[in-house]
């Protein structure tokens, strides 16, 4: 899995273009912990791919927070294989 976070807007954030994020490649875990917590929003962009796949949010992945209010650090799959 590869994780591209990018910015629209010239605010102070660094893009960070293909993070691989921790956790167990064995075809049966499907939760990723990324390197840097990041915020979704209309000037952030998160793109999550799968086997050079392109994954969207909610049809193949969730996001969520380790620590609340902290931003978000974590990928759920829904399927992956």
């Amino acid at each position: 899995m590869v994780i591209i976070f990018t910015s629209k807007t010239k605010l102070k954030l660094k893009n960070i273009d293909g993070e691989t994020p921790f956790g167990a490649i064995n075809g049966i875990n499907k939760n990723f912990i990324t390197q840097n917590k990041f915020l979704i929003n209309d000037n952030i962009q998160i793109k999550v791919y799968l086997n050079g796949v392109r994954q969207f949010l909610l049809k193949d992945y969730n996001i969520s927070e380790s620590i609340i209010n902290t931003g978000f650090d974590t990928i759920s799959l829904h399927n992956s294989t």
